[in-house]
Formats: structure tokens, C-alpha cells, sequence
């Protein structure tokens, strides 16, 4: 709803300034500037002030990192990575997300005035279709890339395009002026209401992380928020009225830097509380705090730079307080990233305390992700295809907690074994985790482990970890931050599996048909849940 809104009213301003021939590149970027850049910056710095007090080393770097990405508006890049590393920092703990969709905004407003300058003199038709026609193709790449790439599908650009479309479309009149003044726009008033705050409604309660977005499931919020601008262009609606009530007004008019601080504040009482979910009472202190800085904002920072001269800020005063503004979180964020964090903020024990709860340990560095055709890492006794192996440990990042003891009792017990192990990949053959992306692989990853297995008559015993409970039923321990795990066949068209569905031995028949193992015992239950881990003789 929010790139609806915005691709209406600047297509609108420029759609304006173009027709009139008074249209200039250097104005529009100066408004630009004035409108988003000063209240940005502050919100960065303070962002990095709190950060300090609060972060530890690795996510302090993260948010030094994520700093360099907003001032450059490439921060969507910058999630789509970072949020996509299964031992990256959750979205939820990000102090500066939010910032992607302004990435996206400004990266397509980057050329989408010199395209409208472009197709205006060409006439109303031709400016109709192409921006109809740029529209339905990023359409197109948001429907293919909900299944083929997800992450890049919500974060970059491409796929978002259409959503800034519609209102552009909206503000060059595609949809014709209502013929039936006294009827009509009251009649799509109460649809677009539906559409965009019903519809939207609908969305909060029945989309989940699990749902597929933007793509389809996307036209439900943004064609019922078209619906409700164009009604309100129309004549007075009763959904326009409801909208025009000053407390919505109010909130409307310190949008912007309500937004700019709404995602800090909930990340700091979020760090503060410990977990994620935050109780009522934090969530509307969270609310408050959010709603107060964000009207100091406007009324000390937005409100000054965007009033021109005499009683505002020139052209050039502007340049230099954003040009030196800038020039100082670019420092900082540097020195923060090239510094590591800067751990010294920390005492000495404290920070040797983190650095042992956060880190890898050696066993997992030197063996998560190896595949077979690599070479699988090697425990106790050396292993070598003659002297042959006891043991495989074969499993997901749960299995990689285990490598150290792993490691401790095979030497103990004078055994041999190997290690394969992959993060997010359950040994579980034809499924994959659709969240992950197809380059993620852990079919291909698990195919290789059975072909090496066929090779080989010396391992006896093969140990297979998972955290079953997530994999089977696709739900985390209460509290615990992270998106829900969605299943699905490997190269198959379906979005995913539910936990019924997922059948465990089922999905394995093909390791049964070939006689490995003989007999596939059921997974024991403990407490609604399945056990971690599960040992199957060969």
C-alpha cells in the first residue's frame, strides 16, 4: 500500500510539472533530498548511538554495515543478503529494515521521471501503455519469483515495480472519471474501503510468513488501495470522511519520520525484553516512543529543511548539511565495520564470554556445507577408503552442535567415523525447505550422501540429526524468532508441505527400496514433539 500511495502521488506531481513544461530533474531531486534525507540521517545517527550501548560486537558490525547500505539506498540488497544467511541476524533484530522499501522507492524513482518525460510527448496513449506495460512485466517477475526466489522476490526492485505502477496509473488516469457522480464514487468509496482497509485488514489476519509475497497475494492490498485513491479523487465518500478525521490527518502529516522510528524503537525494547515477542504494555510504551519521536522529528527536522528560503533552508544550505551529515555516518560506520564492532567496549571477560556462546567451533567451521564429491570430514582415527569408517554423522546444524562430542567419543572408543553436514538440510530425501532457495540444495546435498553410501560396505552404523520438531510440524520453540519453515518436493511446482503431509519414512522409501536401512523404525514422541535425534542401524 505504501509504494501505491507513492507511485500516485509523485507520478501526479510530475505528470503536472511535465505537462506544463516546468518540469526539472535538479528540483525533483531537491525535494527529494529535503523530504527524506535530513530526517534519515538523524534517525542513523541516533540508530548507531544506540547501537553501542546495546549491541555486542557481530551485530553492532551488522548495523555499521547496514548504515552504509541505507545512506546509499541499497539497503533491500543488503537485507536480501544478510537476512538470507542462515547465521545471519534474524529480521527481527535488523534496527534498520524498514529501510529497504525506501531503497526500493528512490531506486525506481532514480529513472522513472526521465521514462514519464519520455512517453508525455509522446502522447497520453503511449504513456498508458508503457507504463502498463512496464507494470504487468514486473508483475510477471513478482509471480515467478515467489516460488523460484523468494528473498530476492520481497527485496529488490524488479518485483516491486508494479505496486509503484498502479498508483502511477491511478494518477495518469487509467481509470476513467466516475459517470454516475451522485452513486458511483460512493459505491467504490465502500469497495475501496473494503479493498484497502478491509482488504488490508484481511491481509494482517489472514497472511502469515508463510504466505507467498508480493505476487499474487500482494493484489489484494495494493488494487483495494488504488481502488479507495480513486474513489476519493471522485467526491465525498463516507470512506473519505472516516479518512479525513484529524487524528488520521495527524498521523498522516509525521508518516514519514514515524516510519524512520517506529523499527529502531521496537528492535531496542525488543533487546531490552529479550525476545521478540513483546508483552502489551512494552508494545504500547513501543507505540508511544515511536509516536513521540517521530513528532519531534517532523516539527525540528522535516519541517524546517523542507520550507525553502527566507524561512526555511536554501538549496545550498541543504547540500552542506546533508553532504556533511552524510560524510560523518559514512565515517562512523566505517570505523565500526573496520574495527569489527569495536569489542573494546566490552570488558574483558564479558566479551570472552560472547565470543564463546556465538562462535563456531572448529569441528563445525572445518565441516559444515562439505559434501561428499569434496571429501567429508574425518573423525577419531584417520579414515581412508581402506582403513574404512564406523561411523556417519549425517544431519542438519544440530548435527554440527554434536561434531565435538562427536569427535570426543569416537577417539575415546577407538572408532572411525564421518561427518555430513549441512545447515537447514534434514536428511530427508525429495524435500527441500522452499524459504531457503533453490540454491540452497540440500536435495543435491543429501543425494550425494546416498551415493556415497552405495559406494561404500564399511560404515556401520549411520546417525541421522535434525531438529525433527521444525522440520515435521514447521514450529519453533515459543518465543523463538525466525520465519516458519515451509516444506516442499524438491523441482516440484507446489509451494509447500504441511507437517500431515510430510511423512518422514514415507519421503525415504527410496533409501527402504534399496535395502538401506532394513527396517525404518518410527519416530518416538516425546511430549507432542519428535525426538531430536534418531539412531537407524544399517
Amino acid at each position: 500500500m505504501f509504494f501505491v500511495i507513492s507511485g500516485f502521488l509523485i507520478t501526479g506531481i510530475l505528470s503536472r510539472e511535465i505537462s506544463e513544461r516546468r518540469f526539472s530533474l535538479s528540483d525533483f531531486y531537491e525535494r527529494r533530498a529535503r523530504r527524506i534525507l535530513p530526517a534519515l540521517f538523524v534517525v542513523l545517527l541516533a540508530t548507531i548511538a544506540g547501537g553501542w550501548l546495546v549491541l555486542p560486537p557481530d551485530p553492532f558490525r551488522e548495523l555499521a554495515q547496514s548504515v552504509l547500505a541505507t545512506v546509499f539506498f541499497v539497503s533491500n540488497f543488503w537485507f536480501w543478503q544478510s537476512t538470507g544467511d542462515y547465521f545471519g541476524t534474524d529480521a527481527e533484530w535488523q534496527p534498520l529494515l524498514h529501510t529497504w522499501s525506501l531503497s526500493v522507492e528512490e531506486q525506481f524513482y532514480l529513472g522513472f521521471p526521465l521514462l514519464l518525460a519520455f512517453l508525455l510527448v509522446r502522447g497520453r496513449r503511449a504513456m498508458l501503455i508503457g507504463v502498463l506495460g512496464l507494470s504487468l512485466l514486473s508483475f510477471g517477475i513478482s509471480i515467478w519469483a515467489t516460488t523460484a526466489q523468494p528473498l530476492a522476490n520481497y527485496f529488490l526492485t524488479p518485483s516491486r515495480i508494479w505496486e509503484l505502477g498502479l498508483g502511477a496509473l491511478i494518477a495518469l488516469g487509467l481509470m476513467p472519471p466516475a459517470s454516475r457522480p451522485a452513486g458511483q464514487p460512493a459505491l467504490a468509496g465502500g469497495a475501496g474501503g473494503c479493498d484497502g482497509v478491509g482488504h488490508d485488514s484481511c491481509s494482517v489476519v489472514f497472511y502469515d510468513a508463510s504466505t507467498p509475497f508480493p505476487g499474487v497475494a500482494a493484489l489484494l492490498p495494493c488494487v483495494g488501495a488504488a481502488a479507495l485513491i480513486w474513489a476519493g479523487g471522485q467526491h465525498s465518500t463516507l470512506t473519505g470522511r472516516l479518512l479525513a478525521w484529524r487524528p488520521f490527518v495527524a498521523v498522516g502529516l509525521i508518516s514519514y519520520s514515524l516510519y524512520l522510528w517506529h523499527w529502531p524503537v521496537l528492535v531496542l525494547f525488543r533487546l531490552l525484553h529479550g525476545g521478540t515477542e513483546l508483552p502489551m504494555v512494552l508494545a504500547f510504551q513501543g507505540i508511544f516512543v515511536s509516536l513521540l519521536l517521530a513528532w519531534v522529528s517532523w516539527r525540528f527536522v522535516e519541517a524546517p529543511f523542507r520550507r525553502p528560503e527566507p524561512v526555511g533552508f536554501s538549496r545550498i544550505m541543504v547540500v552542506r548539511a546533508c553532504a556533511g551529515l552524510a560524510t560523518v555516518i559514512i565515517t562512523l560506520a566505517l570505523v565500526i565495520n573496520v574495527n569489527k564492532g569495536l569489542p573494546s567496549r566490552l570488558p574483558e571477560d564479558l566479551y570472552a564470554t560472547y565470543r564463546n556462546a556465538i562462535e563456531r567451533t572448529p569441528e563445525q567451521r572445518r565441516c559444515m556445507g562439505r559434501s561428499p564429491s569434496e571429501g567429508l570430514c574425518e573423525f577419531g582415527g584417520r579414515v581412508s577408503e581402506s582403513a574404512g569408517a564406523d561411523y556417519l554423522l549425517w544431519g542438519d546444524s544440530h548435527a554440527g552442535a554434536f561434531l565435538p562430542g562427536y569427535q570426543q567419543w569416537l577417539e575415546a572408543n577407538g572408532h572411525r567415523g564421518l561427518a555430513a553436514v549441512k545447515s537447514a538440510c534434514a536428511p530427508v530425501m525429495g524435500v527441500v525447505r522452499r524459504e531457503m532457495g533453490p540454491e540452497h540444495g540440500c536435495d543435491i546435498f543429501n543425494a550425494q550422501v546416498i551415493e556415497m553410501l552405495e559406494d561404500r560396505e564399511d560404515i556401520g552404523t549411520v546417525i541421522l540429526v535434525a531438529r525433527w520438531p521444525l522440520v515435521v510440524e514447521g514450529s519453533r520453540s515459543p518465543g523463538e524468532s525466525g520465519p516458519p519453515v515451509v516444506m516442499g518436493f524438491a523441482g516440484a511446482k507446489e509451494q509447500s508441505l504441511s507437517g500431515a503431509d510430510l511423512d518422514v519414512a514415507q519421503h525415504n522409501a527410496e533409501l527402504v527400496a534399496r535395502g538401506w536401512p532394513r527396517q525404518w523404525p518410527e519416530f518416538v514422541r516425546q511430549g507432542g514433539k519428535y525426538s531430536l535425534w534418531t539412531v537407524f542401524p544399517k
